[in-house]
């Protein structure tokens, strides 16, 4: 099946909200401690509107024939916090790919969308966050060539 890759628009809201509600039950699925707010799907639709248009995101999606989204990527440029060297990078915030169209080169090819973003504003990196029990995920970041920054340790109070 031939599937394209191109920025999302306004007009795929309704979509790429499903998919983004996808990654967020896979994660709540992987780890009991990933818990979205309730209001999180209508705070990030809301988002989305704007953020779509914006220079400093961008949304791509994998459309599928007859306008079917099966994968979406959103990236965001940025810098560090203060406290850092103020190199511009490229922050992967969400990546998914539906599952029957796993395994099909989709993800990577939604990656190097980001990549040649990262290129053209001339940023030094580009970093995504992964959740430490996703293994699937994991492993795909290494075949592309990522390799651990920094983790996260939790402990869980009671």
């Amino acid at each position: 099946m031939n599937v394209d890759i191109r920025r999302a628009e306004i007009s795929d809201l309704e979509q790429v909200l499903q998919l983004w509600s996808l990654l967020h039950r896979t994660h709540e699925a992987l780890d009991q401690r990933y818990k979205l707010s309730a209001d999180a799907p209508l705070r990030w639709s809301n988002d989305f509107r704007e953020f779509v248009r914006s220079d400093q995101y961008r949304y791509f999606v994998a459309e599928a024939g007859a306008g079917k989204l099966v994968g979406l990527l959103v990236a965001q440029a940025t810098f560090p916090t203060p406290l850092y060297e103020p190199e511009l990078y490229v922050h992967i915030d969400e990546l998914i790919v539906a599952h029957d169209f796993r395994g099909q080169g989709i993800g990577g090819r939604l990656v190097r969308e980001a990549l040649q973003w990262s290129d053209e504003i001339e940023a030094v990196d580009v970093r995504a966050g992964v959740l430490a029990s996703n293994v699937e995920s994991r492993s795909f970041w290494k075949r592309l060539g990522g390799e651990d920054y920094s983790v996260q340790v939790i402990i869980t109070r009671d």
